[in-house]
């Protein structure tokens, strides 16, 4: 008897094609046999479309059943709301004759559900497009397509480890390569893997981590760091960053053939203070060394006999921002670099100063019709920042100063475009040569 009925539930979990032979339609469950009484039973929920049988209308009772296994399709099939008074009375009846079952074997379902409930697989896949202009140089045009996964799994109450996985393709070579970055742009890598515990007013971060810098929203360093970082406080807020960073994506045209380092060691303190509801207040410093500083030379730009005069960056920063209303705020920052790094002041000077409307490039993903925009003044002196969060800005350059402006559009729920400009100049020891990058995307988010 019991194997019988746990057919009939097991069945009850997989989904009926809406068209099968006239046998089917009479009987969807082929393997449960008429004379038992939970046909009637299974037969009057799948014709109120309660429960469903396997696409060709059978069970396939030749497959063993666990007791697990029939605890958790009742406890399923009882999980369906908004039923009929009928239907739900002869849901309980099969749910009663597995009450054993249920009582036994209860924990263990709950422990596994909570357990995938744990493990979360967020995404999206982005179209991006650039066309990048600089003086007295080819133009460069580029676009390709990006699968981004961003895993998260919870192990306690404090604690949870986040990754994200990513495979970008270069779509003007059409080239797919698996195991590192190639010649032609594409790459699969896991691009961050770390834990983070979170407790009252603390949170520790560990592994192949995400930072990004709390004073200027991003324009020193928006970026991975294999290291640690540590954030404390509630209203006065400080947060500790150390680690490794390699910014071979943001130096890409540099000369190399030295055998330069890309990797750079980087100490950081980041102090945020909410003064108010309205008004953020931030300061930071940030230390960083690479061996191969002195020797790194600009390829490609008028300026090819600069070099920094150092192996050591030591940055100092400011920045705030004010939120006029939900919709309207400003955020403002200054970096300077006081190791002398270029000899010229515009290399060792960062500055940025934008107004966003409706969460500026990021707008509600969730809402059809929400947009965002900004428009920024910035002016990014290489030897002032490490890796700036900006897509339209600093690409492949010693520095670039100008204005910045992006909309951004949900078009559909999880569906966003955005579009960026920048026009301005290169940072160049020989004077400074106009430079301009449009920039734009489609996000599918998932």
């Amino acid at each position: 008897m019991k194997k019988l009925l746990a057919a009939a539930i097991l069945a009850a979990t997989f989904s009926m094609a809406d068209s099968v032979g006239m046998t089917a339609a009479m009987n969807p469950f082929s393997d449960l046999q008429a004379e038992h009484w939970a046909y009637d039973a299974v037969a009057r929920l799948a014709k109120d479309g309660v429960i469903e049988g396997y696409g060709d209308g059978s069970y396939r009772g030749d497959q063993a059943i666990t007791r697990y296994e029939m605890a958790q399709m009742v406890a399923r099939a009882m999980t369906r709301k908004g039923l009929t008074a009928p239907d739900q009375a002869l849901l309980d009846k099969l749910a009663a004759e597995f009450a054993d079952e249920l009582n036994n074997l209860g924990l263990r379902v709950e422990t596994l559900e909570n357990k995938t409930d744990r493990i979360k697989f967020p995404g999206f896949v982005r179209y991006e497009y650039l066309s990048d202009r600089h003086e007295g140089q080819h133009a460069f045009n580029n676009n390709h397509m990006i699968l981004r996964f961003n895993p998260q799994f919870q192990v306690d109450e404090h604690w949870k480890g986040r990754l994200r996985m990513e495979y970008s393709s270069d779509l003007n070579s059409s080239q797919n390569t698996v195991g590192g970055i190639s010649t032609a742009g594409s790459y699969f890598r896991i691009d961050r893997a770390y834990m983070q515990g979170n407790y009252p007013n603390f949170e520790l971060r560990v592994g192949k981590l995400s930072y990004t810098s709390a004073a200027d929203m991003g324009m020193v360093f928006d970026n991975r760091i294999s290291g640690g970082m540590v954030t404390f406080g509630k209203v006065f807020k400080t947060t500790l960053v150390a680690g490794r960073y390699n910014d071979h994506a943001n130096k890409a045209d540099y000369v190399t053939k030295q055998g330069l380092s890309y990797t750079s060691n980087v100490q950081g303190i980041d102090l945020n203070w909410q003064a108010s509801k309205k008004l953020t207040l931030n300061a930071a410093y940030f230390h960083a060394n690479n061996g191969s500083w002195k020797a790194h030379k600009y390829a490609g730009y008028s300026g090819n006999g600069e070099v920094y005069g150092a192996d050591d960056r030591n940055i100092w920063e400011v920045g705030m921002t004010y939120t006029f209303s939900p919709k309207w705020f400003l955020n403002a920052a200054y970096a300077a670099n006081t190791q002398n790094n270029h000899w010229a002041r515009k290399f060792n000077r960062a500055y940025t100063v934008e107004v966003d409307y409706g969460g500026g490039q990021y707008p509600d993903v969730a809402q059809k019709g929400s947009f965002g925009m900004f428009a920024a003044y910035r002016h990014l002196g290489d030897a002032a920042v490490l890796g700036p969060t900006y897509d339209e800005m600093y690409y492949n350059v010693a520095g670039q100063k100008g204005w910045d402006l992006g909309f951004a559009y949900t078009l559909e729920k999880n569906i966003v475009g955005t579009v960026k400009y920048f026009t301005g100049k290169d940072l160049d020891a020989n004077g400074d040569k106009k430079a301009s990058l449009l920039y734009g995307r489609v996000d599918f988010y998932f």
